[in-house]
């Protein structure tokens, strides 16, 4: 996070030094940035969603082989928050 504070830091002092006006440099910053997070906004929101939904919400399906204390069991049924499962 300092890097990222200190970059700034020598990005604008760098500015000044060349004469660029720097309200104009920052209009183009946050008009390009603003324009990324309408591209990619919605992607990353959609990612985000799918990963808390595999990994989270619904980690098994009917089907599936998993491994409890050592024994091999095939998931029969998902109810909503409870699984039967029987031996392979």
């Amino acid at each position: 996070m300092l890097s990222i504070l200190v970059g700034v830091i020598i990005m604008i002092i760098w500015l000044i030094i060349l004469g660029i006006p720097i309200s104009h440099f920052l209009v183009f910053i946050s008009s390009q940035l603003l324009l990324v997070v309408f591209i990619f906004g919605n992607t990353c929101r959609t990612v985000f969603e799918a990963i808390i939904f595999l990994f989270i919400m619904h980690p098994f399906d009917v089907g599936d082989r998993c491994e409890i204390d050592g024994i091999q069991v095939y998931i029969v049924i998902m109810p909503k928050h409870l699984s039967q499962h029987g031996s392979v």
